[in-house]
């Protein structure tokens, strides 16, 4: 079914039941981590030294949401996030809800002011 999201219809005598996907598509799992980067006040270029994913590489993968676990796992060390936080926030945004709306209910409130401590090869 890739990303796309679907209707499953069960019938059950004179009921229907209806289920839908919560999936978040590739794309928004990209803008996800895009919201999470300006929440934290790191920018592309710190993720990229950090990970050690190129700058060209991870601006195409932020656009298509397309990661391997690893620099998944990476990126949510960099943020201080869980990777369950950013595939929440993807799910979130598939459903049409925004990020401050999310920060307001999901992120910890003491965790709102503290910037990340990146590590900078000298």
């Amino acid at each position: 079914m890739g990303d796309t999201p679907y209707l499953k219809v069960t019938q059950m005598g004179d009921n229907v039941f209806h289920m839908s996907s919560k999936q978040a598509t590739s794309k928004e799992l990209g803008e996800a981590m895009k919201s999470l980067f300006k929440w934290r006040g790191v920018n592309q270029d710190e993720v990229s030294l950090e990970t050690g994913i190129p700058i060209t590489s991870l601006s195409r993968k932020l656009n298509s949401g397309v990661f391997r676990y690893e620099e998944m796992c990476s990126i949510a060390s960099i943020l201080k996030v869980q990777l369950s936080t950013i595939i929440t926030l993807a799910e979130w945004i598939h459903g049409g809800g925004d990020f401050e709306r999310f920060a307001v209910e999901h992120l910890s409130p003491s965790s709102l002011n503290k910037s990340p401590e990146l590590k900078v090869a000298a």
